[in-house]
């Protein structure tokens, strides 16, 4: 009798396994829970950031790597919101900024030294703060430098160009945006509202340019720009979790599968250069594991980490992950302290890994991922502009780049055009209600200006003696 046909997969044994309790970050207290679908734990390959819940306002930790043990309840945080954090997320293109949103409708940019923090962060680098109601999602463009999108529960989504500290791009929306995504190069969005319509935009002008009816059940659905379309996870009209597969430009449903009654609402973790896609949810205790391939039935089930009920889950891009050992994801899941006081809670890494014997570089696992050089400027994609990714390749390891932030200044690191100086603290920007930070002095800030012209001077003057050894060149090679 014929054997069973076993579709062949290089990810069908990739398995998790949770860090040794001495590379795990123990006894933080207070971490945000139950009041939010966003990403209230963000990583790259410097840091990870979890919102908490301080006597008051909002905050959120910021460690670094080698923080791992038990984190002091003194341990500096940033604590510039007035309401609760609800978003977190890392600039791709530079480690040390990072996005958050609160739920009295302000969004911080702040910069994070490469020392970490040694000392409570209050002032931000640039406040946005044109909604009206709580924010929802803060996504970084994935192609271009220093832009921003934001939406909240106002029914309204931004597209901000922080080198100016102002909107360019406002879509009204007919419902509350639950899950955002950008495609893959930035081009378009696809949103997905509370009136369970899954709708995509033009990112350059805001004009949709289709929608159709997601998910039956009622409370939030999640959205993801994949290769072979938009991927969703929402809930049925029974209430069942489910996702689903969809034709970003009919709307037609190619694939559709039924997962469990529970109740949390699964975020999406795609990577796009393995195909693979992850599942995961507040209160759960798995994250399931999936492969999308270019042809019907396009979604195959891998299999399902098992482990601890989990508040948050946070997760490493691609460049952060150890090619060594063949770890194609790291997740950080947040959960509640087994032992001692298990009021607190402890971060978890969880290395998702290919098995493989060879010790060489996988290539046919690691193919060249986005990096983190941006492909085009601010100014560019507000232009009209579209660029993919910048690709890098992994085999050599990555190293992410030192920036160190001078202590007692704010180094503006989002762009030239941005205001500076303690004036930008209280001129209102018409029509944004943005203003940009700084807590540089006049007499640093002169410093600064003259330092400028004098490298500019010496720039001008390498380039005059160019040009006229260049000049000479071509004399001789003209005899």
């Amino acid at each position: 009798m014929a054997g069973r046909f076993v579709r062949s997969s290089k990810y069908r044994h990739v398995f998790g396994t949770p860090s040794k309790p001495d590379q795990q970050f123990t006894g933080i207290r207070g971490v945000m829970d139950g009041a939010t679908d966003g990403h209230v734990c963000a990583v790259n390959p410097k840091f990870v950031a979890l919102a908490t819940k301080p006597s008051g306002g909002g905050a959120f930790l910021v460690l670094k790597h080698d923080e791992v043990g038990r984190i002091d309840n003194e341990h500096p945080q940033v604590r510039g919101h007035k309401g609760k954090v609800l978003d977190l997320a890392w600039n791709p293109f530079d480690d040390n900024i990072i996005a958050s949103g609160d739920d009295h409708c302000m969004v911080c940019i702040w910069e994070i030294s490469d020392e970490g923090l040694t000392e409570n962060m209050t002032m931000p680098v640039v406040e946005l703060d044109h909604h009206q109601k709580k924010i929802v999602k803060i996504l970084w463009h994935p192609t271009a430098k220093n832009i921003l999108l934001t939406s909240a529960w106002d029914n309204k989504i931004l597209i901000w160009n922080l080198e100016t500290v102002q909107p360019f791009v406002e879509i009204d929306t007919p419902e509350t945006p639950f899950g955002i995504d950008w495609d893959y190069n930035g081009s378009r969005i696809v949103v997905s509202c509370k009136d369970k319509k899954i709708r995509v935009y033009d990112a350059h002008k805001g004009d949709m340019l289709n929608e159709w009816a997601g998910h039956d059940g009622t409370k939030p659905q999640m959205v993801a720009f994949t290769k072979q379309g938009v991927l969703t996870t929402g809930f049925s009209r029974m209430s069942s979790r489910e996702y689903a597969l969809w034709d970003e430009k009919t709307g037609k449903k190619l694939a559709n599968e039924e997962l469990d009654s529970s109740n949390g609402v699964n975020q999406i973790f795609y990577d796009r250069d393995t195909g693979m896609f992850y599942f995961a949810a507040k209160g759960d205790s798995v994250i399931r594991y999936y492969e999308m391939t270019e042809e019907a039935p396009f979604l195959f089930y891998l299999s399902t980490y098992q482990g601890k009920p989990q508040t948050a889950v946070g997760s490493m891009p691609k460049r952060g992950c150890n090619v060594n050992s063949c770890e194609v994801m790291r997740f950080y899941r947040i959960e509640k302290a087994s032992t001692g006081n298990t009021s607190n809670f402890v971060i978890v890494p969880t290395a998702m890994t290919v098995p493989r014997k060879s010790e060489l570089f996988q290539d046919d696992i690691f193919p060249d991922t986005a990096g983190d050089e941006p492909s085009m400027t601010a100014e560019e994609f507000q232009n009209g502009a579209n660029k993919d990714p910048i690709l890098m390749s992994l085999k050599a390891g990555y190293k992410a780049k030192e920036k160190t932030v001078r202590a007692g200044a704010t180094v503006n690191k989002l762009g030239s055009k941005m205001q500076s100086g303690s004036s930008a603290l209280t001129k209102e920007r018409s029509g944004s209600g943005a203003r940009a930070a700084s807590g540089v002095s006049s007499s640093e800030l002169n410093a600064l200006k003259d330092e400028v012209k004098s490298l500019k001077a010496t720039v001008e003057s390498h380039e005059a003696r160019i040009a006229s050894l260049e000049e000479q060149l071509a004399g001789k090679m003209d005899q």
